[in-house]
């Protein structure tokens, strides 16, 4: 009789076990995307044509001089699109929400949801006939 309560003692706190198991996996926090963070053009294409960013830049003079173009990606699904030109931020040129699904993300603002395709650790982003290719920022 005793080794028979033994075996349900042992039986019973290896199904606590695995309970506490399960309730701990249940309460991690999810994992944050790899899209989260900051994006730097790199590269522009229309017309089937591919320049990089530095290049395009170049073409526009002292006009071109420290304009940058920004995606960021919070954790919180927000987002904003920033341009600065000679290392003064203009602000926010678009700010929404975004939210992924395999290699799509999706930033929705009031202007309209825009679709953005990830592969190999870039972000392309198609607007009026002309991709524009980020990288993330270190």
């Amino acid at each position: 009789m005793q080794k028979n309560e033994q075996k349900k003692m042992w039986i019973l706190a290896v199904i606590i076990a695995c309970m506490s198991m399960t309730l701990v996996a249940c309460g991690q926090k999810k994992t944050t995307s790899a899209a989260v963070g900051a994006w730097k053009v790199e590269s522009l294409e229309a017309n089937g044509m591919t320049t990089s960013y530095a290049d395009f830049i170049a073409t526009l003079g002292p006009h071109g001089e420290g304009m940058e173009i920004v995606l960021t990606l919070a954790e919180d699904g927000s987002y904003t699109l920033d341009m600065a030109v000679l290392g003064d931020a203009i602000g926010g040129i678009q700010e929404g929400t975004w939210t992924e699904e395999g290699s799509t993300v999706t930033l929705s603002s009031g202007q309209g949801d825009t679709t953005v395709t990830i592969a190999d650790n870039k972000f392309t982003m198609e607007q009026l006939g002309m991709k524009l290719i980020f990288t993330k920022s270190e």
